[in-house]
């Protein structure tokens, strides 16, 4: 009796849930595996090849396969030649599936195999393959220090950028303590911080500051627990971000800010933020001169509108209109204005800028001063410029060649007629004429007097 028919009689194989097949090799002219028929199969191996034994018993692979695998010829070859059993995983392009085999030889010269479909297996361990391909490509692509610490306390993971920040390479870091790696006081802080999500079993985060080579930082930190198959937690994930050049821009910032309140709170000049919503001015924030200068508290303007203020229409269009100005030249607005204030009439100048928007409207700065004391001044300079102007205009002046007679010595005019010296300086000039006589005319006149003295 064959040995097919004694297969077929003793129905363990038709009962066998793995795919059973007997395989007898067939050599080329020069004596290698280059083929190898179908003797028996069992259903099993019709139902993971998705074809009956009629389609597959004595034929060849390459009778059902045009273009075969040269692995199977070879391997089942030299199980069928030493006798050696085998097993192996391999993709099977006549099933279409990756099948786990276990091959021997009953007989010299042919090759029996067990097929067990493991393409399901396969699957999950390339899915869970491109996972950890992922995952790792994703923590070395971090630009955050990220490191495992195991049960002894002694890494088992770190990434490129830990590596960066530490200066220690993955080789000399994996198997040691953070007391290699890190100064001994944050080492011990690490290794406590873990300890505690091992027992735990939950989720911390942190920040600390620590003295480093090149100075403080401030540490921001993450420890998770992994956990092993068995859901226990047998190491503790960490992330780290250096938040130091965060620290300083945030210290920066508020002292940026609280210079820049000091200067808005600052005494002396009226300054506010408005927005425009509609046609009205909505009062954002302001400081106390600008408060006073409106009668009241920043408390009680703040928030309010320009009308429920009481600011009359053609003001409030006039403001609007400077803010619009700003906002469509992308330059700040000065301008000169003048109101009732604290009873009595006063001029101010404004200078508005344009802030960007906010919720879908414009914002607007504003800086209001008081000029009165400077138009005050200028009002008493222009005073004083006319009264000088008036005064020159009085002035009179004598000049160029007067003809004057050498003997009665009157002074001839433009229109040829002879004056007193004296009528004639005091019509061109402010010049009065007061008479004496002098010393040389005292002795020519009056020489009896001058004998006297």
């Amino acid at each position: 009796m064959k040995t097919t028919e004694k297969m077929e009689q003793s129905g363990v194989f038709g009962r066998m849930f793995e795919g059973f097949a007997l395989l007898e090799v067939i050599h080329d002219a020069s004596g290698t595996p280059d083929n190898y028929r179908f003797l028996y199969v069992n259903p099993a191996f019709e139902r993971l090849a998705g074809r009956d034994s009629a389609a597959l018993i004595g034929k060849t692979l390459r009778d059902v396969l045009p273009e075969p695998d040269p692995f199977w010829f070879e391997t089942y070859g030299r199980i069928a030649s030493t006798g050696e059993p085998e097993r192996f995983e391999r993709y099977s392009s006549l099933m279409k599936k990756y099948v786990g085999v276990s091959a021997y030889s009953p007989v010299k010269g042919q090759c029996a195999a067990i097929f067990l479909d493991i393409s399901e297996r396969k699957q999950m361990e390339e899915s869970l393959r491109q996972t950890r391909q992922f995952l790792s490509s994703l923590l070395e692509a971090t630009p955050l220090p990220i490191y495992v610490l195991d049960t002894n306390g002694c890494y088992s993971m770190v990434n490129r950028a830990w590596e960066k920040v530490t200066g220690v390479e993955r080789g000399d870091a994996i198997g040691r303590s953070p007391h290699d790696t890190v100064p001994h006081a944050i080492a011990e802080h690490c290794l406590e911080a873990a300890r505690q999500v091992m027992q735990t079993g939950e989720s911390t985060t942190e920040e600390m500051a620590s003295e480093l080579e090149d100075g403080e930082h401030y540490l921001h930190t993450i420890r998770f627990p992994i956990q092993n198959s068995e859901g226990k937690v047998d190491a503790v994930g960490n992330i780290t971000a250096d938040l130091t050049a965060h620290k300083q821009a945030e210290k920066a910032l508020k002292d940026s800010e609280a210079v820049l309140r000091s200067f808005f709170d600052s005494p002396g000049q009226h300054r506010g933020i408005v927005e425009i919503v509609g046609n009205d001015i909505l009062n954002v924030s302001l400081n106390e001169s600008a408060a006073g200068f409106m009668g009241g508290t920043k408390e009680f303007f703040t928030n309010k509108f320009a009308s429920d203020l009481g600011m009359p229409d053609e003001e409030v269009e006039m403001w609007i209109g400077r803010y619009e100005e700003s906002r469509r030249t992308g330059q700040p607005v000065r301008f000169e204005f003048h109101r009732q204030f604290r009873n009595k009439e006063s001029w101010f100048v404004a200078r508005v800028s344009y802030l960007g928007d906010h919720d879908r409207c414009p914002r607007f700065a504003y800086v209001i001063t008081d000029i009165a004391e400077r138009k005050k001044a200028e009002a008493e300079r222009e005073r004083l410029l006319r009264e000088l102007q008036q005064a020159l205009g009085e002035v009179k002046t004598l000049s160029g060649l007067l003809p004057i007679c050498s003997s009665c010595k009157k002074i001839r005019d433009d229109g040829g007629s002879w004056s007193e010296i004296e009528n004639f300086i005091q019509t061109r000039s402010h010049a009065h004429f007061s008479h004496g006589i002098c010393p040389d005319c005292m002795k020519s006149l009056y020489p009896e007097i001058t004998d006297l003295h």
